[in-house]
């Protein structure tokens, strides 16, 4: 499946997802590697069937409810851990900057 990365909306990631018996995502792999016989000879090594349309675009919020367990919090939140590493750099840095500051008396 092609799904939009977290980082690039626009652009696709494909995925190589295997589906339990209730429909939940056990596994998944980054497929962009992976041609139509690799995915097939995995299958049958598996002895799991095939979608045989299983190389078509996704958004992943489709792909979210579609399939439970496919898309990992921290890609569903990016924009909010992007925030808040930046706010933990900055204050690093800032704490940082009054330590060096601290240890120095005017002379």
């Amino acid at each position: 499946m092609d799904t939009s990365t977290p980082f690039s909306p626009m652009t696709r990631s494909k995925r190589l997802l295997l589906v339990d018996h209730d429909g939940r995502c056990m596994f998944r792999m980054d497929a962009k590697y992976f041609d139509y016989p690799d995915a097939y000879h995995l299958a049958a090594a598996l002895h799991v069937p095939i979608d045989a349309s299983w190389d078509y675009p996704v958004e992943r919020e489709a792909l979210r409810s579609e399939i439970p367990g496919t898309i990992y919090w921290p890609e569903l939140h990016i924009t909010m851990l992007t925030i808040m590493g930046t706010l933990m750099a900055i204050a690093l840095v800032a704490i940082g900057a009054v330590l060096v500051q601290g240890g120095r008396h005017p002379g």
